[in-house]
């Protein structure tokens, strides 16, 4: 079991104990003879690492004892058995039942050495002074956060009152490496606002400003305990760009926003269009994915922190989106022609397209294909195309990499969400169409 030092003492802390760990490692071979080897005859003891280490060579007899060593010999039977009855009896034992006799001798045969070590410590590993996690004691905290924009700081004790009246920005890598955690949760409660959770923690309710920093209040923060202010305070950046619009109204308003995160509803689509298309065609579109929930879990705006995240997004999408799609079953409702390959968002773009008309059907997927050709942009396509793929998702190349992940994520969503409006929309009058004929 592996645990660090510094979670170990505050566990013993917290129990009021201290633990002691007793070491003991032994190696030893029987060797023929001590030629060759870095080895004397001798016991020889030496302190390292805090333990003592004591160096073995000796000669053994072939009993594995010293030389000289003599083995003894103690036996003991009975003398009251008769073998030749059928049913033989035996008594308690006394003087005049048993027989016994012991001898000594001393093991010849060649001489041999046992060479070897023994490693012995003790070891005492102290409690630390203050249980921050198991027990939660308040201490002084040695974290400071940035709050005014020429760098003036403030401790966490100094905000921690809910009336402190004070935000703090920082870095979007904080969300990001936040929500790798494990068992962390990222849920989002409007476009630009959401909250972070650790194991350890309640949800943190966080902003993004309109340049792409993650906007606090400054007493949510404090709360934490002091470790994961530690990991707060190094995400802790100058004031700039203002509080996010939408997270000062949920604060301080009591009005939130009506927006929506396109985080909350892609998986959602996902399986909207799978709905849909089941109902109208009776198949299922995606081919189910052993890593869905996994990959669904990483589609969020904060794996785009610069181009390269963003690309890993689009990477991403496309896997739940283009990569899923069963082929066979879109080419079910649009058969290509001999000897003609489609892949699948292509066969699916035919198959919308007779449901309704084929240039709404390519508007449909356009943010689809983009999605799937901007996943290899960084080592393939020219700067000139990825304009153009940008374009298709309605992404200003100007804002932030945060924004352009999130306007990714919206065409997505919307391009889903208008293919199960289509999807619906013919189920519906094709139903009624079915109940008007009496079919």
């Amino acid at each position: 079991m592996e645990m660090r030092a510094e979670f170990l003492r505050d566990y013993l802390c917290a129990r009021n104990a201290a633990l002691r760990i007793a070491t003991y490692r032994e190696r030893s071979v029987v060797v023929e003879t001590l030629e060759g080897l870095d080895h004397e005859e001798a016991i020889v003891q030496s302190d390292v690492e805090d333990g003592r280490l004591e160096k073995i060579a000796v000669a053994i007899n072939r009993q594995g004892g010293p030389i000289g060593s003599k083995v003894a010999v103690f036996h003991a039977g009975r003398t009251d058995v008769d073998a030749d009855e059928d049913v033989p009896i035996v008594g308690p034992a006394d003087d005049s039942s048993v027989s016994s006799a012991s001898w000594s001798y001393e093991p010849g045969g060649p001489t041999r050495y046992r060479v070897g070590t023994e490693f012995r410590r003790d070891e005492w590993i102290e409690p630390a002074k203050a249980s921050l996690r198991v027990r939660r004691d308040r201490v002084p905290s040695e974290m400071t956060f940035i709050v005014e924009a020429d760098g003036q700081r403030m401790t966490a004790d100094d905000l921690y009152s809910e009336d402190i009246g004070r935000w703090l920005w920082f870095s979007p890598e904080l969300i990001a490496n936040l929500a790798k955690r494990r068992g962390a949760s990222l849920q989002w409660y409007t476009r630009q606002t959401g909250g972070i959770s650790t194991p350890s923690d309640s949800s943190v309710h966080f902003g993004i400003n309109p340049i792409g920093l993650v906007t606090v209040y400054a007493s949510d923060v404090a709360r934490l305990p002091e470790w994961e202010r530690r990991f707060w305070a190094g995400h802790n950046v100058s004031p700039e760009g203002g509080v996010c619009p939408e997270l000062l109204a949920a604060q301080m308003e009591a009005r939130p926003a009506r927006t929506k995160a396109p985080e909350r509803y892609f998986m959602k689509m996902i399986g909207e269009v799978n709905r849909a298309w089941q109902e109208h065609f009776e198949v299922p579109l995606f081919r189910a994915h052993a890593e869905a929930v996994e990959i669904g879990r990483r589609v969020h705006r904060f794996r785009s922190l610069d181009r390269p995240g963003l690309f890993a997004l689009a990477k991403d999408v496309a896997r739940l989106t283009a990569d899923s799609i069963d082929v066979a079953a879109a080419q079910k409702i649009a058969p290509p022609p001999k000897g003609e390959k489609r892949g699948g968002l292509k066969s699916l773009e035919l198959a919308l397209s007779t449901l309704c008309s084929p240039a709404l059907a390519h508007k449909l997927m356009g943010p689809l294909f983009a999605a799937y050709e901007l996943r290899l942009a960084d080592a393939h396509l020219p700067r000139s195309d990825q304009t153009k793929f940008f374009q298709l998702l309605d992404i200003d190349e100007g804002n932030p990499p945060i924004t352009m992940g999130r306007d990714l994520l919206i065409a997505v969503v919307s391009s889903l969400a208008a293919i199960v409006h289509v999807l619906d929309q013919r189920h519906v009058e094709q139903k009624a169409y079915d109940v008007d004929t009496g079919s």
